[in-house]
């Protein structure tokens, strides 16, 4: 499982959140963590998708990492725009548009990998490789 620490939100000399690893997910040789064509690398802060590097910038990413570490339950909006964004004053668009850049990057147009939960939250649910606590996911409409 990914630790992002929360409270003081630690965050690199860029801002980025501070993420190590811990728990029984396996992760590929380098540390990656992998479902369906795509591959998400912390440690590097990269995505991949059918092995090609795909540019991602640094917020969704975050949003991204802190959607796999929490996928057993829906994360509200207020949750995640504190966590990502912290003290700074953002609005709630920031992280549909955030949210529909991660789709873009991975190719989740059907909301396959994150499922939307109308004016709830979001919820990561795709399954990983070697994931102990596999998601069943069931019918859905997927919008952002």
């Amino acid at each position: 499982m990914l630790q992002v620490s929360q409270g003081a939100f630690n965050k690199d000399p860029r801002g980025h959140l501070a993420v190590h690893a811990g728990g029984p997910i396996r992760r590929t040789p380098d540390g990656g963590l992998r479902f369906g064509r795509c591959e998400v690398r912390p440690a590097s802060r990269e995505v991949r998708v059918d092995g090609q590097m795909r540019q991602i910038q640094p917020r969704p990413f975050d949003l991204l990492v802190y959607l796999i570490e929490n996928r057993d339950r829906v994360l509200s909006m207020d949750e995640l725009l504190d966590v990502v964004w912290g003290q700074q004053i953002v609005q709630p668009s920031s992280l549909t548009v955030a949210i529909n850049r991660i789709r873009s990057v991975l190719g989740d147009a059907r909301g396959e990998i994150i499922r939307t939960h109308h004016r709830v939250g979001y919820r990561f649910v795709a399954a990983l490789d070697g994931d102990d606590r596999a998601f069943e996911p069931g019918p859905h409409r997927a919008e952002a």
